[in-house]
């Protein structure tokens, strides 16, 4: 669940329930921090998104909190809605 790699970016949706966080290897997790409880090891991510090829280096959750966008160094900017 990302351990393989740094986390390069992190970002919460508007109500703080969802952690989104970018790894080195153009991943990112969505965590929900309400349901995440316990020890540190036993937690899961919720969703795991192969979203570029490269580094990971921006998130963001757009005001309306309906979308999330990435940017990577792979050139590359998606929107995930």
């Amino acid at each position: 669940t990302g351990a393989a790699s740094s986390a390069t970016a992190v970002d919460f949706s508007l109500s703080g329930r969802w952690l989104f966080t970018g790894y080195e290897d153009g991943h990112w997790y969505a965590w929900d921090t309400v349901q995440q409880q316990g020890p540190r090891e036993e937690r899961q991510a919720s969703l795991c998104v192969s979203a570029h090829k490269q580094r990971l280096t921006g998130l963001a959750v757009n005001r309306q909190g309906e979308a999330l966008a990435s940017a990577s160094w792979d050139g590359t900017a998606k929107v995930w809605a």
